[in-house]
């Protein structure tokens, strides 16, 4: 549903829509998904303060790791968006996805400070 609303919005024949099209995906969805996606690392470890473990995840975790996504999902997307048709931008972005997953779960699943000293006590 993401890559249909993306085509109605913006026309991919234009460069500059396409270029659009990627600055949209990144600047909303992206923040979203990732932020989620520590929050719920930290969450999910062992512990009392698990709403703190998720909290302190986002804070050490995101910007390292969304600058690292920019410099890496805006030229899979374009590619995307630019060169496959619709029905498949979805199973060409599962493949690159398959690759970031493994990053940000290596990321994602390192001990935060909190762990970290609570282990030591």
């Amino acid at each position: 549903k993401w890559f249909k609303l993306l085509s109605r919005l913006f026309d991919h024949r234009s460069k500059i829509q396409l270029c659009g099209k990627v600055l949209f995906d990144q600047v909303t969805w992206a923040p979203v998904v990732q932020s989620i996606f520590f929050f719920y690392c930290g969450f999910s470890e062992v512990g009392e303060n698990r709403v703190e473990n998720g909290r302190v995840k986002v804070k050490e975790r995101f910007f390292p790791t969304i600058k690292k996504g920019w410099c890496y999902w805006p030229i899979v997307q374009l590619i995307n968006f630019n060169f496959t048709p619709l029905h498949f931008q979805v199973i060409f972005t599962s493949v690159f996805s398959l690759l970031w997953s493994m990053y940000t779960s290596f990321v994602g699943n390192k001990r935060t400070k909190i762990t970290r000293n609570m282990e030591l006590l």
